[in-house]
This record gives C-alpha cells, structure tokens and sequence, in this order.
C-alpha cells in the first residue's frame, strides 16, 4: 500500500506520530512518502494528514474523494476545549472550522488516548488510539538506580497543567527524596526571562489577560521549588541544584544522539 504523509517535519510532535509509525509501516513493506516540496507525486491509496495546520485541507480532501483515495486524519488535540489561558488560543480558534471539517471528512481519525477517542466520536464514529511510543531501535530501558524519580514534559500551552500538580510536588518533596525531571515549557532560560519577553511585547495590560493571569499563578506554585532553565532537560531536586542542558525539546524529541545522551544523563 501507498501512504503519504501530509506534516510538518520539525517537531517532536512528528517524530511520535509521523516519522516512528512510517519506519514501521515500511518495515511491513508499505510505501510511505512525506509530502514535501517536489513538484510531482504518484497518487497514493492512502492520504494521511496531521493535524489543522493547511489552508489547502479542504481541498486535497475533495481531491482525494475524487480519486477513492482514502484520508486518515491524526490529531492529539481536542482544539475546540483549548482556554483562554493556552498560549495559542487566539490561533487556534481560526482553525476550529479546518479541524472540525477535517474530524468529519476523514475515513479514520487517529489519536492518542482512549479518552480524547471518545470525545472525538462526536464528529466521527470511526476513531481509533495510534499512542504515542518510543522507537524501541533508538530507546531501550536502562536499569533503574534505586533513585525516584518524577517526570513531566509540556509545552508553553501547559502552564496550568504542570500548576495543578506542583502543590504536590512541593509536599511531597519535603518528605521523600525525589529528582523531579521537566522537560518543556518555554525557549527562555528562566521565567524571569520570559515574563520580560511578554511584558516588552505586551505591557503591563499582560496581566490582566487570561494568558498572563495563568502564568502568575504558575510562578507563584513554583516558588519553593528548585527549577532551572525551561525548554531545555532539567534535572532538580529539593536538596541539590538544577542541571541544566541548553538543546530545544524538539531538537532532542528529532536527534537521536542528543537523545541517547539525555537518556544517559537522567539515570
């Protein structure tokens, strides 16, 4: 079978859910091409497209009816439940139309988990769970050390997620010894950082924004607990400092040395 894939190829959100599955579909002798910028392509039996990202969509869905190609569209978002506190709102809400289309149109909606399945199956009864893995040729499991550890990974659309839970964090911290691993959030190197980035292209009326005003409570759940750099792999804990390594989440999700290296690191 020919399958193309229609995705931006930067990103860790195409590593999990784009470039892993191809190198095994191909392993099971299935064609599998990424949709670049050549100028020509053979028709595929099979049109994957990744989340609500292309103008063109509507079109190439059309196209694809037209040639009984079938469509299979992957998405690892419910966009229509994205609040006014999420970074990208504002964009987002100019993608609901293309999503909704796209969540309607398509023979097959892939996505992460059983429940954002369920939630799916109001625009298409035909959905199926893809999770998210690791290449298991890239990322073997090294023995445990003894050490407890804690992980979260996010993106700046998750400030109010990680809140949530770092009263816990804080409370338990204080009574068991644990390295609490994070890896995400922002391209700045602390929030200080990032909150004079905001405030110079925003002002001071930030704060009364719903962006803003969850990034507040964020910094004020994070005091009494040690952090570091953000964007970047952390390693902390309540008794000793950060350690800090200076490469984009994505870069790493996409480099498999820069991988292995972390991997290594956080033993």
């Amino acid at each position: 079978m020919k399958i193309c894939l229609l995705t931006e190829t930067q990103s860790g959100c195409y590593k999990w859910r784009g470039a892993i599955p191809a190198k095994y579909l191909r392993q099971r002798g299935h064609q599998v091409e990424i949709l670049s910028n050549q100028e020509t392509y053979n028709a595929p039996d099979v049109l994957v497209l990744y989340r609500a990202h292309y103008p063109q969509a509507v079109k190439i869905v059309e196209w694809c009816r037209k040639n009984n190609i079938r469509v299979v569209f992957d998405t690892d978002d419910a966009l229509d439940l994205v609040p006014p506190e999420n970074l990208n709102y504002k964009a987002v809400q100019e993608r609901l139309p293309l999503y909704e289309f796209l969540l309607r149109a398509a023979d097959v909606v892939t996505t992460t988990t059983d429940t954002l399945a369920s939630y799916l199956r109001q625009w298409n009864p035909n959905v199926t769970v893809i999770p998210n893995s690791v290449d298991p040729d890239e990322w073997t499991v090294e023995p445990r050390t003894g050490e407890v550890r804690i992980g979260w990974t996010g993106s700046p659309t998750h400030f109010l997620d990680l809140a949530v839970a770092l009263d816990a964090v804080r409370e338990v911290q204080k009574r068991i010894p644990f390295t609490f691993v994070l890896q995400g959030i922002c391209q700045e190197s602390t929030l200080e950082e990032l909150m004079a980035v905001l405030e110079a292209r925003w002002g001071q009326s930030l704060f009364t924004t719903p962006l803003g005003r969850s990034i507040k409570h964020f910094m004020d759940k994070l005091s009494g607990i040690r952090y570091g750099a953000f964007y970047k792999i952390l390693r902390f804990n309540s008794g000793h400092g950060a350690r800090q390594f200076p490469f984009p989440l994505c870069a790493i999700a996409n480099d498999d040395n820069l991988l292995q290296f972390f991997i290594h690191q956080l033993q």
